[in-house]
């Protein structure tokens, strides 16, 4: 067996297709936003939920990308 790294996380390059799915991910996150700026009367909420969801959709993706690249056990 080969010995455990004590540094966890990979040095391998990461496929396109990763990004994609998550800029899919984004994609589908905002949807509603746009569906809710046709309308005259809700799109001060669609622009509430746009900035809510980017902000927290992105720390969420942050924080998932982190565990995905770099694992769960500290360097």
């Amino acid at each position: 067996m080969p010995p455990i790294s004590p540094t966890p996380g990979s040095t391998a390059e990461i496929a396109a297709s990763y990004w994609w799915t998550w800029a899919l991910c984004f994609a589908l996150l905002l949807t509603p936003a746009l569906v809710m700026a046709v309308f005259r009367k809700s799109r001060h909420a669609a622009v509430g939920y746009a900035i809510t969801a980017t902000v927290l959709g992105g720390l969420l993706a942050a924080a998932f990308i982190s565990f995905d690249l770099g694992g769960f056990a500290p360097s």
